[in-house]
Order: C-alpha cells, then sequence, then structure tokens
C-alpha cells in the first residue's frame, strides 16, 4: 500500500509541476504548499500557482471532448442497432420451424 500511495504522490507532484498547477481545485487544498507548485523551488513557496489542477487537466481534455463524445453516441446507436437486430433473428427463428421432410431440391 505505501509504494502505491508513493506513486500517486510522485505522479501528483510531476503533473503539477508539468501543467503549473496546483491541488485540485487550487493551492489551498494543501496544508502547506509543496515545491512543486511553484515556479521557484524555494520554500517556502509564497507565490503558488493559482489554477487547479482539475481544471488545468480538463483543458488538455477540452480539444478531444467532442470527438469522444460523437465516437460515445455512435457506439451506443450500433450497440442499440445490434440489441434489436439480435431481438429480430430470434423472433424470426422462433417462427422458421424444420419441416419433417427433407429437401430433395425438386418439387
Amino acid at each position: 500500500m505505501f509504494v502505491i500511495q508513493m506513486a500517486s504522490v510522485i505522479f501528483i507532484f510531476v503533473n503539477q509541476k508539468k501543467f503549473t498547477c496546483c491541488g485540485g481545485f487550487n493551492y489551498t487544498d494543501w496544508k502547506t504548499v509543496p515545491a512543486s507548485c511553484c515556479a521557484n523551488v524555494i520554500l517556502p513557496c509564497t507565490n503558488p500557482y493559482p489554477v487547479g489542477c482539475g481544471q488545468a487537466t480538463f483543458e488538455v481534455f477540452r480539444p478531444y471532448l467532442t470527438s469522444m463524445g460523437i465516437v460515445s453516441l455512435v457506439m451506443a446507436i450500433l450497440e442499440i442497432v445490434a440489441v434489436f437486430a439480435a431481438c429480430l433473428l430470434t423472433s424470426k427463428s422462433d417462427q422458421m420451424k424444420p419441416s419433417s421432410q427433407p429437401f430433395t431440391g425438386s418439387q
């Protein structure tokens, strides 16, 4: 468990530096503002990044949201059509009973 917590802390600190953000909403999420929230690494941090990492992460994904929504909608429609087709095939297979006489090819 300690390894997972340590990895997540490192991930958060690296992303705070990468996206120039601090905390989830802003720097007040931290009791003590970490060095990863400051442009200058000198502690104590007197000028933390004002933007929260939630907003910064959203801004990274914003250009892709429309595409992701369209793809999700198309996939949902395809799934509905597939379920409808499966129901239709099931109902047709119930109607088609095998005949007791074999097919001879001529009538």
